[in-house]
């Protein structure tokens, strides 16, 4: 992988962060089904493993430390859960009891202040926010919404005629607009 435009503290950095591992075999095991249920693959569209969105929570996890208490400690939150109301580890509810446990989670009152909320509320929050990000800043989710990026573009009836218009209105109060 390249990146553009990084200087070679940052290189090293990244390559740091790569050589190093956060999750455990079970903690990305349960995160990657969380992460598919938060954004599932369909026939149409491509879900959250197929762009390594549990790879982009773990580098982030690494890289902004402060995030690894919330998700190690939310994972485990997800396991216990499970286990006192299925029997089962997360990893290995049925789909339903996956998502049983989810809705207990998933929707917040946003007039409540974060730090307000249940612990577990704010961990689904951070995944949810963590996996959308991941997703739709990968090749695939950029592909995914016909993200074209900063690219010249042709103008009909748009900003050029403005231009023209509000240059022309300078000039005859003797002015001159610099765009």
């Amino acid at each position: 992988i390249t990146y553009p435009g990084r200087v070679p503290q940052e290189l090293e950095h990244i390559e740091e962060l790569r050589e190093e591992e956060f999750l455990n075999p079970h903690e990305v095991e349960t995160l990657t089904i969380l992460c598919d249920l938060i954004l599932p693959a369909t026939q149409e569209y491509k879900g959250a493993s197929d762009a390594d969105v549990v790879g982009f929570i773990e580098f982030m996890a690494k890289d902004v430390e402060t995030l690894q208490p919330d998700i190690r400690g939310g994972l485990m939150w997800l396991d216990h859960r499970s286990n006192t109301e299925h029997g089962v580890e997360f990893k290995e509810a049925t789909e339903e009891q996956q998502k049983t446990i989810l809705d207990g989670i998933a929707y917040y009152d946003p007039e409540v202040p974060g730090n307000e909320r249940p612990f577990e509320v704010n961990f689904f929050s951070l995944v949810r926010n963590l996996t959308m990000t991941g997703f739709y800043t990968s090749k695939i989710g950029i592909e995914e919404i016909s993200y074209k990026g900063n690219m010249p573009n042709v103008w009909r009836n748009g900003w050029p005629s403005v231009w023209t218009r509000a240059n022309a209105g300078s000039l005859q109060n003797g002015t001159r607009m610099v765009i």
